[in-house]
């Protein structure tokens, strides 16, 4: 790697400079590989468990937020697919998925101020809570909750 790669370099090694970057702690690369990983991966029903699950083994919180969204928005197809029967039982997914929901309640009930809590940090997406910690200068790799931690 050496600073700059094409669209078809990224596409036949995304998810190897990926794990390499994790391996050896280059966050930079590895959140540029995992963004585009996210930009062009194309979340279906029949790849989006095994996408949650390679996402939650390799610490890609914006590939797994992408995977969670999807399933949430597909809930019924998700529920009823063969695939979500092998999704593992973990507190973390489990959590995000929850968040999920409520970031897309919280949107809904925008309108409704009264409804809302002032702080809104656990609504933001993965993306925005990681440009709010650059920002500031902070470190903005990690899962959900870290990020959340350090912007409080």
């Amino acid at each position: 790697y050496g600073g700059h790669m094409s669209s078809s370099e990224w596409k036949d090694h995304a998810k190897d400079v990926l794990e390499s970057a994790d391996k050896y702690g280059l966050k930079h690369l590895k959140i540029e590989a995992e963004a585009w990983h996210v930009e062009h991966l194309k979340i279906r029903l029949n790849n989006v468990i095994d996408t949650l699950i390679y996402a939650e083994s390799n610490n890609c919180f914006l590939l797994k937020e992408a995977a969670i969204d999807f399933i949430v928005t597909n809930a019924d197809e998700v529920l009823a697919s063969d695939s979500f029967k092998t999704i593992p039982e973990s507190k973390s997914i489990t959590q995000d998925i929850l968040s999920s929901v409520a970031k897309n309640i919280g949107a809904r009930k925008e309108g409704n101020k009264d409804n809302i809590k002032s702080d809104r940090t656990h609504l933001l997406s993965i993306n925005d809570l990681r440009a709010e910690l650059y920002a500031k200068g902070e470190d903005f790799d990690g899962s959900r909750e870290m990020l959340i931690a350090r912007l409080k």
